[in-house]
């Protein structure tokens, strides 16, 4: 039985010196443990090789729970393990005008669907974006396209989302065995835009289904799962024969259209995409006169993965408490970004939830209703109407006291308490109905800003300032009352 063994002792220089002290005191006579000595390079070589056989055992450990893993891998394998699908790549979208050489007098002109324009790149490395329209666009009679309206608007207009439509790729030749996966070439992948066609005679193509996971599937069921690697590449994975119908065994007769493309990358400015990359010689030009109108969002981060999938698992079935309401809502709804739920003060069966959007984008009656409707599948017995309503301000006035150290510059100083101050404020930092800690404002500026010798909130004097259900806290003014310091002249 071993004793006195500190298990803490991991790294190069605690296991060395334990193996000295251990080996002084099974040999006392063995004096010489200077590094030139044999059996001293001896115990480091071993110390070494325990050190990166500890870290590795660590990293292991760590990779095997959700909340401490660091590899996407691994809390993919998480996600599968608690039924949670992370939220994947969207597209942003865009209004496209199309101004044509000369108009149409003798009748319309439609520039049609799945048209692609693209960005001009300002140099080699910089990356061409590509937008795909949605619909035709029809020019009337005698219209040019670059026609606007008493608002200075352009009267038309066509939504176009960020990807390039890869059509018709040949993933391969089932082999007649469960589970097979395959691959898509492309990505990243805009998964709502994926359809898979399979072979199921000489001639006949037949559309198969996506599901979430093949648990309603039969050995008749034309279903397929999309999965989302963890180096980003698109997967496809047919079912079992039991569960899920195997594909024929055709050559080449699998095939795949998607849309490659999304993200923040096409997060793009106005006049951005002024390029044709689908060849119409009856444009002129091209242009999109006004930045995104809906934003791109990129695969779901780790970090968001360890707080969604336990949520999702704990309130998949349904939603009980108020917590589970609010929790629900940020893996139901991807732009939301903050929820607060409470009890309706007129009816106690009546649950208000105040919700906060990504980016400061404002909650729309269609969105409210969208909701809505997707909440009232979850909600229990005992929850009689469920109310989204959108979060409101809380504005913050800050009077503050500075005092500079007499070898910094008092206004570059000042400036940067002026930036922390700010920042402590931005959006997202501050969650609906959380209170103000000015204790902490005052912390954060003292540990985070050189040069402050006293920095002081002295409006509004409380040391918290209480938020109400269904309000954010917004800084709204700065006064720095400043003094201390040198000057820059």
């Amino acid at each position: 039985m071993t004793v006195g063994i500190d298990y803490t002792s991991r790294d190069y220089a605690s296991i060395k010196q334990d193996m000295i002290d251990m080996l002084q005191e099974k040999i006392p006579e063995y004096t010489d443990t200077s590094e030139t000595d044999a059996g001293i390079v001896l115990l480091e070589c071993f110390a070494m090789g325990v050190d990166i056989v500890s870290f590795y055992l660590d990293n292991q450990a760590n990779e095997a729970m959700l909340s401490t893993c660091e590899q996407r891998k691994s809390a993919l394998n998480w996600c599968n393990i608690l039924g949670y699908k992370p939220k994947p790549i969207t597209p942003a979208r865009v209004k496209q005008v199309f101004v044509l050489n000369n108009p149409n007098l003798v009748g319309t002109t439609t520039i049609p669907k799945g048209t692609v324009v693209k960005s001009a790149p300002k140099d080699s490395a910089d990356k061409i974006l590509y937008f795909t329209t949605e619909e035709d666009l029809v020019l009337p009679v005698g219209a040019r396209g670059n026609e606007k309206d008493e608002n200075g608007e352009y009267i038309y207009q066509v939504s176009a989302k960020n990807g390039i439509p890869i059509e018709n790729e040949i993933l391969g030749t089932s082999s007649g065995s469960k589970n097979q996966t395959f691959l898509l070439a492309y990505s990243p992948v805009v998964k709502d835009s994926i359809t898979i066609d399979v072979l199921e005679s000489d001639l006949q193509w037949a559309r198969w289904t996506e599901v979430k996971d093949f648990s309603d599937s039969n050995l008749s069921s034309r279903h397929y799962v999309v999965n989302i690697l963890d180096n980003g590449v698109t997967q496809i994975r047919f079912g079992d024969g039991n569960t899920g119908k195997i594909p024929p065994v055709y050559s080449n007769g699998i095939r795949a259209s998607y849309l490659s493309g999304g993200g923040s990358q096409g997060n793009v400015t106005d006049n951005v995409l002024t390029q044709m990359h689908t060849s119409n010689s009856l444009v002129a030009e091209t242009f999109n006169p006004k930045p995104v109108f809906e934003k791109g969002e990129d695969l779901e981060s780790l970090d968001s993965i360890k707080i969604n999938a336990p949520n999702y698992n704990r309130v998949k079935w349904g939603a009980f408490t108020l917590k589970d309401f609010e929790d629900i809502m940020p893996v139901l709804f991807e732009d939301v970004l903050f929820a607060k739920a409470t009890k309706n003060a007129g009816n106690i069966d009546d649950v208000d939830i105040y919700t906060m959007l990504k980016d400061n984008v404002t909650l729309t009656k269609e969105r409210i209703a969208y909701m809505t409707s997707v909440l009232d599948e979850r909600k229990l017995v005992g929850v009689n109407e469920i109310h989204i309503m959108p979060m409101t301000i809380h504005s913050i006035d800050l009077v503050c006291t500075l005092i500079v150290d007499g070898s910094f510059i008092k206004d570059a100083v000042a400036a940067e308490v002026r930036a922390k101050i700010t920042d402590y404020f931005s959006v997202g930092k501050f969650s609906i109905g959380e209170n103000v800690s000015i204790t902490d404002l005052e912390s954060s500026v003292y540990e985070e800003v050189s040069g402050v010798r006293s920095f002081r909130v002295t409006s509004p004097s409380d040391l918290i300032i209480s938020i109400s259900d269904g309000e954010v806290a917004e800084l709204n003014s700065v006064t720095l009352n400043s003094s201390g310091g040198a000057s820059d002249e």
